[in-house]
């Protein structure tokens, strides 16, 4: 987790702007999608069996807020930061107090004043892209089965370090924190490329920066998989490649018709459906039921927008959709069932790996809930393709993403 590794030294002296998660690609990337994540799914694998010719790298997700662009703006070659806004067609790149006063508003404001004021004694070249961890007001101090510890909560963890620790009073002393993930290089800020393999041994020290980048840390040696893991783990793998050869055309159609600006294609709601499961109580554990209870999704949806119409004719019109879509839905019924077993294999299969990367932190995580703290898991992983340089989410939903509808939160305004 937090390398930091600088701080007592100091004493002395393509864009990422959404990552899929893995179990999704099958749907927005067809047998494509399925061949990368089995990759992602094997060199992972790999790299806790103790191999060092694992085809991935894995960084640590952080649950930062905001997200971070900083750099130099090759037009004019002046520092600025900015926000996601940053690869718009008419982007809101602040290079003076003045600019995100303009751009921006609420809390957010403060926070870019600190990075703007903080982030050019860096010396970074080209653009990077970082989670905001924390500035100086945002530490407090909250006693933990009786230890004090400093505390920040960007989003919907709770990072805690014990005051005492050298690292903890090195916390106290800065004035922001950030976690680097993604760099950024091009001519122009609208034609960079996104590369997740960033070095940040190059970035200038600071006594009043806490910086690292989100590579997993000391997972040799540390942590490896024990031959029941191996072995369950193989069989989920095994499965999800058989299903891969028999579903490939019919993954490849579906990603065909899949489009996200489309709220009534059949695959986008069908993601939308598979996605509710980790929003709310029911779990996805059986996928003929799953099935069923997309056809239900379905005839609700439809329902609504014709009730919501007020002539015949554009009644008729959602009526039509509707039939329509459900005898897509059952033409295909036997496909979709498959799909979903090949969805749940891949994402039991990534939990595992999730559940055994998470016993390496260095860093308390929590929870803040009605009854006080409570411990949790760090948000995820980041899994990237050495070779191909693509990436996807390795989260475990059930958890990390009801958390985010059921934990009190600390929301950036503006």
């Amino acid at each position: 987790m937090l390398r930091f590794s600088d701080y007592e030294q100091l004493d002395e002296a393509s864009k990422n702007l959404h990552l899929t998660h893995i179990e999704e690609t099958i749907i927005t990337e067809g047998s494509e999608g399925a061949n990368n994540a089995l990759g992602f799914l094997k060199g992972v694998r790999d790299m806790l069996s103790g191999s060092t010719r694992s085809s991935v790298n894995i960084t640590t997700k952080w649950d930062g807020e905001p997200a971070i662009f900083c750099g130099i703006d090759p037009a004019d070659k002046k520092f600025f930061v900015a926000t996601k806004s940053v690869f718009n067609k008419n982007p809101k790149l602040n290079k003076t107090t003045a600019d995100i006063r303009k751009n921006h508003s609420g809390g957010l404001v403060s926070k870019l004043d600190v990075c703007l004021k903080e982030l050019p004694k860096l010396g970074i070249k080209g653009v990077r892209q970082g989670d905001l961890m924390f500035t100086k007001g945002d530490l407090k101090t909250t006693n933990i089965e009786g230890v004090s510890h400093y505390t920040f909560q960007p989003n919907t963890i709770v990072y805690a370090v014990p005051k005492d620790d050298p690292f903890g009073k090195f916390i106290n002393k800065v004035n922001l924190g950030i976690i680097f993930h993604t760099e950024y290089k091009g001519a122009k800020l609208e034609d960079m490329k996104a590369s997740f393999n960033i070095n940040i041994k190059k970035l200038r020290k600071s006594n009043s920066i806490l910086f690292d980048d989100a590579s997993y840390k000391d997972v040799s040696g540390m942590i490896t998989l024990t031959k029941d893991e191996t072995t369950k783990l193989d069989k989920m793998i095994d499965n999800v490649e058989s299903q891969v050869g028999k579903l490939s055309s019919f993954l490849d159609k579906m990603s065909e018709d899949f489009d996200e600006k489309n709220r009534f294609a059949i695959p986008t709601n069908f993601k939308v459906h598979l996605n509710s499961y980790f929003k709310g109580s029911d779990e996805l554990k059986d996928a003929s039921k799953t099935i069923d209870d997309f056809v239900t999704f379905w005839e609700n949806k439809m329902d609504k927008e014709v009730d919501s119409k007020k002539t015949d004719a554009a009644k008729d019109k959602y009526r039509a959709m509707k039939e329509d879509g459900l005898k897509k839905i059952e033409s295909t019924r036997k496909k979709l069932v498959q799909t979903v077993d090949m969805y749940i294999n891949i994402m039991d299969a990534k939990d595992l790996l999730v559940k055994k990367l998470s016993k390496v932190k260095s860093i308390g995580t929590f929870l803040q809930t009605n009854d006080g703290l409570k411990t949790t898991a760090p948000e995820g992983f980041v899994a990237v393709d050495r070779v191909k340089g693509n990436a996807v989410k390795l989260v475990n939903r059930l958890e990390f993403s009801r958390a985010n509808f059921t934990a009190t939160k600390n929301w950036v305004n503006g």
